[in-house]
């Protein structure tokens, strides 16, 4: 048969080209396998390691899924999907190596898995449980940096104490010195979680970036102490002054993170964050006044005004008073009130849907400017006395609101938060109600809350208190060891405005661009504020 018949063949093979795959680069203060040295990390000071991805963990690896090395400089990692990856270093690091034995990264997600988590591990097997007794060489090495389903209790983990949400990006500095037990060998393995093995596995985007190993962390300004006045005592305003002074005293660090991770013997960067918040709120607390016991023999009569309660007219003149006598000279204290706590992203709102001299007939509030969408009651059901349930409302194109409200990010030191109380009295008490006349509440939500206890609406009005000319001492004494921070009010004392002509929305927005909010706060306050 012709079939079996051997006829030559011939191919041709052209433009063949072999590349190497890019490393995958981490800083450590030399490239060495002596770490612990104080120099600088540079170009030349990389920890690389070999892009050969090796299976974390038994049968959790989804293969097919991707995770891509940087082509740029191999300083950041990408995962695509259901993705468990070790990465073997070349050099085993011992525990006396580590020294201090800090990480440093930045991580992004642009579509959530269920768990991300970055490891630092002896071995290939991920922490089930951290119990000596069952797992003698496997004790958790993990740390979750995103969180998007119910975890084991306890966890087989560490979480982070910031967890990225989805759309949004952290710097991250985590202490695993402080945060590893059970010493027992040498680590050999970086790794990377990026779980998403229920339904569709190839769900998941998120990126590791600016990786960096710290080795040694002590404090070039704990024996020189520093000594900072500025017009907002801000995180960000606080890290710019101590890298200013790192560089003038010309510190190896310049990194003030680092340096106030040091300073502070923080184990997380977010424990920074709020020690620098803690120190800059307790500047107001000298110039704090609490307007709601004097507004009221009765102290509930505030907190159920809050809630939607009428203010009689015996009551009412106390707050022309208070505004006389105190809002321009001294720090309102927020109201402990459930429709105002925990204001997550650092904005509220009073919504008022009447006028005490509207007829009847036409109920409606002086100078409405929103029109209102829907509520979730499950936000608002202290106030409501109901647990869950919506209200839908239905489009007409006419404003049947008066909404007005204010914000002040997500940064609880700044003056913004300082003087959150100060526009809420503004906004709820004195302009609306006592000057305009408007009342009463949407049903079943608070008259004034935080936004997501206030109904969905198309539009809200923005006023601001300022304290212009006001400075705030930030201060770290070296003989007492003592942070501190002191407010002294300006000549002009705090004013009121109307957010610069700004809508609530632009001003938030205004806020996020000094860094007192971020890119997923922005969007759910555009969520919360629709437009028309």
């Amino acid at each position: 048969s012709a079939l079996n018949h051997h006829h030559p063949a011939y191919s041709t093979w052209s433009n063949v080209e072999i590349y190497s795959l890019p490393t995958l680069n981490v800083g450590v203060p030399t490239s060495s396998t002596r770490l612990r040295s104080a120099t600088p990390i540079g170009e030349d000071n990389l920890l690389k390691i070999q892009n050969i991805p090796l299976q974390y963990d038994t049968s959790q690896d989804s293969s097919s899924n991707l995770a891509i090395v940087s082509e740029e400089n191999g300083g950041s990692i990408n995962f695509l999907g259901n993705v468990w990856r070790a990465y073997q270093l070349d050099t085993p690091l011992s525990w006396d190596d580590l020294g201090d034995f800090i990480v440093s990264f930045d991580f992004s997600i642009e579509e959530a898995g269920e768990i991300h988590a970055i490891c630092i591990d002896e071995n290939r097997e991920y922490g089930d449980v951290d119990n000596p007794k069952v797992t003698p060489n496997d004790p958790k090495r993990c740390v979750a940096v995103g969180v998007f389903q119910n975890l084991a209790d306890p966890a087989n983990l560490f979480v982070a104490q910031h967890l990225t949400p989805e759309g949004g990006s952290h710097r991250y500095v985590l202490n695993l010195g402080k945060m590893f037990e059970r010493r027992y060998a040498d680590f050999n393995y970086l790794a990377f979680i990026s779980d998403n093995d229920q339904g569709d596995k190839t769900g998941g985007n998120v990126t590791f970036s600016n990786m960096q190993l710290i080795t040694d962390l002590d404090s070039c300004l704990e024996p020189l102490g520093f000594e900072f006045t500025f017009d907002d005592c801000s995180i960000e305003n606080v890290l710019s002054a101590v890298e200013e002074k790192l560089i003038e005293e010309s510190c190896a660090n310049t990194d003030p993170l680092l340096e106030l991770m040091a300073l502070f013997d923080a184990t997380q960067e977010m424990e920074v964050y709020k020690t620098i918040q803690k120190t800059c709120a307790s500047a107001y607390g000298p110039h704090a006044y609490d307007f709601t016991r004097y507004l009221s023999n009765e102290g509930q009569l505030v907190r159920e005004y809050i809630d939607g309660a009428y203010w009689t007219q015996e009551d009412a003149p106390r707050i022309n008073h208070v505004n006389d006598k105190y809002a321009s000279s001294n720090v309102f204290t927020y109201p402990d009130h459930h429709a105002l706590k925990n204001c997550d992203i650092g904005a509220a709102m009073c919504c008022f849907v009447t006028h005490k001299d509207a007829p009847l007939e036409s109920p409606a509030a002086s100078s409405p400017n929103a029109e209102m969408c829907y509520t979730d009651i499950e936000y608002s059901r202290y106030s409501a006395h109901v647990r869950k349930g919506f209200s839908v409302y239905g489009e007409d194109g006419t404003d049947d609101v008066m909404c007005h409200g204010f914000a002040w990010g997500t940064d609880h030191g700044s003056v913004d938060a300082a003087l959150a109380g100060n526009a809420l009295f503004k906004i709820g008490f004195m302009s609306d109600f006592y000057t305009s006349g408007n009342i009463e509440q949407v049903p079943a939500v608070p008259l004034c809350g935080c936004i997501d206890r206030m109904p969905v609406v198309t539009n809200a009005k923005c006023s601001n208190a300022v304290a212009t000319g006001s400075t705030v001492v930030f201060k770290y004494d070296t003989a007492l060891k003592d942070l501190t921070a002191s407010f002294t009010l300006g000549e002009d004392g705090i004013t009121y405005g109307d957010c610069g002509g700004e809508n609530l929305i632009d001003h938030y927005k205004t806020l996020a661009a000094d860094g007192k909010a971020d890119d997923v706060a922005v969007a759910y306050m555009e969520s919360r504020i629709v437009g028309e």
